[in-house]
């Protein structure tokens, strides 16, 4: 291989990794730990939507060194360096494990956060005192015993605000789109692989004819497509928007429809009944 090709394949591996770096859009936690017998460890947390509260080949990654002072992930009795889950909702915490060698005093802080929501409060929960610590507004700091402590502490998300459904009428939307279902939609975004995200929900008030779309996590939005059962698209909505509450009025006023709602990973498909 000539020095001219080879040259030329790494500027193009280092072409394509900052591009694939810079389309890369996941909210990413970098979780900082630092203890006497240990220099620094950082964790990863990250979220997408292929992956799960459990282990996940190719998503999630075993911590093959633990040092004498060390954090990790608790997955399944076991260490890591890397998690990802699906979505963040407050009932669902991630455990998090200390370990310390002779004790002493440990820091766990946030070192870097990427693509997160600044209404996003990120918690570290003592389950030893039962109190919450918020890591956006400081380190947490205390001195442990020698030992391991991997029940102890874990990780709690939550949004500042996270306003209420807008109408006590409006009723959950749960039925998925049937398997046999076709649409058009190729015209208006193609390729877009149908995500089950519980982190967003939709909500019909057929009061007023509205559908809410709940979306905490603020996860981007470009557009809603409302079908009929045939595939005929009845409206279209451009929402551009990652707001926490969205609001579409109008609903034709009888009829059974197919929803998508197409978000920054994917679309999401309900089947709705408006009376």
């Amino acid at each position: 291989m000539t020095k001219t090709i080879l040259i030329s394949l790494v500027l193009l591996a280092t072409g394509f990794l900052s591009f694939s770096q810079q389309s890369d859009i996941r909210p990413k936690f970098r979780i900082g730990f630092d203890a006497p017998k240990i220099d620094h460890r950082q964790l990863l947390l990250t979220i997408d939507q292929r992956a799960s509260y459990g282990i996940d080949w190719g998503f999630d990654a075993l911590m093959y060194q633990v040092l004498a002072d060390d954090m990790y992930w608790m997955l399944e009795n076991k260490k890591y360096v890397i998690q990802a889950v699906d979505s963040l909702i407050f009932e669902k915490q991630i455990p998090l494990g200390v370990q310390t060698l002779t004790g002493g005093a440990i820091t766990i802080k946030i070192d870097k956060l990427e693509n997160v929501s600044e209404e996003m409060e990120i918690f570290l929960m003592d389950n030893e005192t039962n109190i919450l610590h918020d890591l956006r507004e400081n380190n947490y700091t205390t001195t442990l015993a020698a030992g391991e402590y991997n029940n102890r502490y874990a990780l709690a998300f939550k949004m500042k605000n996270a306003a209420p459904v807008a109408d006590e009428n409006a009723v959950l939307i749960t039925e998925d789109i049937d398997a046999e279902f076709n649409d058009t939609s190729e015209n208006l975004v193609a390729d877009e692989p149908v995500i089950s995200y519980p982190a967003i929900e939709l909500y019909l008030n057929q009061t007023n004819r509205s559908i809410t779309i709940k979306n905490p996590e603020m996860v981007a939005m470009n557009t809603v497509v409302l079908y009929s059962m045939m595939g005929q698209i009845m409206q279209t909505w451009e929402t551009n928007t990652n707001t926490q509450n969205l609001t579409i009025p109008n609903m034709p006023k009888q009829g059974i429809y197919i929803l998508h709602a197409y978000t920054e990973n994917g679309k999401i498909t309900k089947k709705i009944a408006i009376n």
